[in-house]
């Protein structure tokens, strides 16, 4: 008996005609973007040349000639950029999503076990700085638990 689908259809079954990876569609999106960017840079080339050319037959200024050129140039070069910049964005916070879901996955570790990120959490004292006077190769009995100082204490003023 065939898999049902969530509505009793059966299944199509996954495979990778009808579920290609991830990998295959940002290729294709890449494919296709850049086909794009392509067709329509070769359009206002075509048009800005065919304008030059028409001009140019009538006997139009070189200056004329010249903005027509700049601003074919400009919107080619505008839209090629536009392409890589958001495509390089994308690439970089795919690339950066895996690491993100596991800090994310890591903190919620750390919470629900009850550490924070930076060690351990307040003292038993209530003191948010930890334990004090711990150095290296003390125990926890070792520690006093005092609070820091925020500043050094003032020696008292001199009498005259």
């Amino acid at each position: 008996m065939p898999d049902d689908g969530p509505f009793g259809d059966p299944s199509p079954g996954y495979n990778k005609s009808n579920n290609p990876s991830d990998n295959s569609v940002e290729r294709t999106r890449s494919w296709s973007g850049l086909w794009v960017v392509m067709a329509g840079d070769a359009a206002i080339a075509v048009g800005a040349a065919t304008a030059a050319w028409r001009l140019a037959q009538s006997g139009a200024s070189a200056s004329t000639l010249v903005a027509i050129l700049t601003s074919a140039f400009t919107a080619v070069s505008t839209m090629t950029t536009a392409y890589f910049g958001i495509k390089t964005t994308r690439d970089a916070a795919q690339a950066f999503a895996p690491a993100l879901h596991a800090a994310v996955n890591a903190a919620a570790g750390l919470a629900a076990s009850g550490l924070s990120p930076g060690g351990p959490g307040p003292s038993a004292s209530g003191n948010p700085a930890g334990p004090q006077n711990a150095g290296p190769g003390s125990q926890p009995g070792d520690q006093t638990e005092e609070p820091a100082q925020p500043y050094p204490a003032q020696a008292p003023e001199p009498s005259a």
